[in-house]
């Protein structure tokens, strides 16, 4: 792994959110930047990955510190992928974490990465509204 620096103290921008989204795997509407503000503001698990100065990835959730942890995001730059980072940046999540509280990552990508490296199972027991979805 390249000399990379993990932060849980830093603040990012929604251009740097965009940044990594991009060059990554993720899927998201990275140019909806009032979105990813959004996200920036209200999560309470923020970790970051830096190259120098240079963001490379990022971990975002939400947890009640109790019962579950949800991660909204779990990404690294492409350049940056196979390196450890992703179960870097996972790691510190746990070290938040009470060794009770469930972590929970959905994802677009092939979770087989996930379910490997980072000792994730697959869940089938839970529910999901698309609030972009018009709903009857």
């Amino acid at each position: 792994m390249r000399d990379i620096l993990f932060k849980n103290d830093s603040t990012i921008t929604p251009i740097d959110l965009a940044d990594v989204f991009r060059d990554s795997n993720i899927n998201e509407q990275y140019q909806d930047l009032d979105r990813l503000q959004k996200m920036l503001d209200h999560a309470n698990i923020l970790n970051t990955a830096w190259d120098e100065e240079k963001i490379v990835g990022v971990v975002i959730g939400i947890t009640d510190f109790s019962f579950c942890c949800y991660l909204t995001v779990l990404a690294v730059k492409r350049d940056f992928h196979n390196q450890g980072i992703e179960s870097e940046l996972l790691g510190h999540v746990h070290e938040l974490l009470d060794e009770n509280v469930d972590i929970i990552l959905m994802s677009e990508s092939d979770p087989s990465d996930y379910d490997k490296q980072n000792q994730f199972d697959r869940i089938a027991n839970g529910y999901m509204i698309h609030m972009n979805q018009k709903h009857v």
